[in-house]
């Protein structure tokens, strides 16, 4: 199976179990809770706007739907960022570009995590967590360059993928904020459009990487 096949399977069967219902499964004071909706503070420094919608699915367990949107440019919050990326694009031409003198990343996500809370007497979306992450990405690469002193200017997609586990702690706070942090590992592919291969030979805080991934954040929301 390829990774475009177990990621479509992976989106379309996860959301469905986000908006079931089971009383079999779920007590009372778990169809009862409510909707915690968290904004990542990491992918903000990237230019990404991501939102994380999360409910209680079974007894112990919830499942977040992150929604990304992208609008990153050189000149702006997300500088320090794309200063860093040494991108692996070739042209139509044939001509290989790793350095922009400006870049621009347009584009939209979906992320995935299948949270299960532990302990004794765990309480669903409050406390230390478990559980596997997925997420797809797809992003337009636009960069100026220069070529025999002429600017150029280079476009390309990217397409994104990434699937692990995460472990985290969620607190909610007077039953209106809450917060929530995780670290994880697993794999992370990336390709360019027009490409027989994924990238290779790149460091993972690259964003068109390929291979054994560390992943991390910070949200802060609100309990709704």
């Amino acid at each position: 199976m390829s990774y475009k096949s177990a990621l479509f399977i992976s989106l379309l069967i996860l959301p469905i179990s986000f908006f079931a219902q089971s009383g079999q499964t779920a007590d009372t004071v778990t169809r009862n809770k409510k909707m915690h909706i968290t904004f990542d503070t990491f992918r903000a420094f990237q230019g990404t706007l991501q939102l994380n919608f999360e409910k209680p699915v079974f007894r112990n367990s919830s499942l977040c739907v992150g929604l990304m949107g992208t609008w990153s440019q050189s000149n702006g919050i997300a500088k320090l960022y794309l200063g860093a990326q040494s991108f692996d694009m070739t042209t139509a031409e044939g001509k290989t570009i790793d350095k922009f003198e400006n870049t621009e990343l347009t584009g939209l996500g979906i992320n995935l995590k299948y949270k299960s809370y532990l302990g004794k007497h765990p309480e669903v979306m409050n406390g230390l967590w478990f559980g596997p992450e997925v997420f797809y990405r797809q992003l337009g690469v636009q960069g100026t360059y220069f070529d025999n002193r002429n600017l150029q200017i280079a476009k390309k997609t990217l397409y994104l993928g990434y699937a692990g586990y995460a472990i985290g702690l969620q607190k909610t706070l007077f039953d209106v904020l809450c917060f929530d942090t995780y670290i994880g590992g697993g794999f992370f592919y990336s390709k360019y459009s027009g490409d027989d291969f994924p990238t290779k030979n790149k460091q993972n805080y690259q964003i068109d990487y390929t291979g054994v991934y560390l992943n991390g954040s910070i949200a802060i929301g609100i309990v709704r």
